[in-house]
């Protein structure tokens, strides 16, 4: 995939996330297997992400509510799972979306192999196996760090955000909303299947995927 399908698609995902944050769901299992991708469009040139498999999902606040409720237990996949889930006995479940958010996008850029009907274990398991520097080496050096030579191989941009968004504290985690109003983020063209009045799709702007073949060859 080229860098554009690939911004496209996460910045789907983060307004996928940044709506379901803001009715007070959140999905706890943020994964490339659970982003499916349906195409539409002239010679089916544009892509629709939709997030599926609310398995783990949980509501933090009801429509009369306010506050946010913190959550527990370990939930979600390997290796998308926060440190914050494994270390505390509470945490903030929308923190947990964010920083899978992060984890997708990585591994959709550096290691496109993820992307194919059958992508090898080592693609899966990048950038580490599970965010917990007691029994993970590559995990430990990333929290002890607080960088990662992979991420670093981002252009400064991408980078910035994905370190925002994989922050260890979770309280200094950007949210979806403060991803999404990144002035690189902000600019990524979207595919977005809208309606007119009349009920007739609308395209909203001109980006062109790739045929669904080149992504899973």
């Amino acid at each position: 995939m080229v860098r554009a399908d690939i911004d496209c698609l996460f910045s789907q995902i983060l307004r996928g996330v940044a709506y379901l944050h803001s009715v007070g769901i959140a999905h706890r299992d943020l994964k490339l297997d659970n982003c499916v991708v349906s195409f539409f469009g002239p010679q089916d040139c544009r892509a629709c992400l939709k997030i599926i498999d609310f398995g783990c999902s949980t509501v933090f606040r009801v429509p009369w509510e306010t506050m946010a409720h913190e959550c527990t237990g370990v939930y979600g996949s390997d290796p998308y799972i926060p440190p914050e889930e494994f270390m505390c006995a509470r945490y903030d479940a929308r923190c947990a979306d964010v920083w899978a958010a992060a984890v997708i996008y990585v591994c959709m850029s550096l290691f496109p192999a993820v992307l194919t009907l059958r992508p090898p274990a080592s693609a899966r398991q990048f950038p580490w196996r599970v965010a917990r520097p007691d029994v993970d080496r590559r995990f430990q050096g990333y929290y002890t760090l607080r960088s990662s030579s992979c991420i670093d191989a981002l252009a400064e941009a991408q980078r910035d955000v994905v370190y925002r968004m994989l922050e260890i504290c979770p309280s200094e985690r950007a949210t979806a909303e403060e991803v999404l109003a990144d002035p690189w983020v902000s600019q990524i063209e979207t595919c977005c299947q809208g309606a007119d009045r009349a009920g007739d799709p609308v395209l909203k702007h001109a980006h062109r995927h790739a045929p669904i073949a080149g992504i899973l060859d």
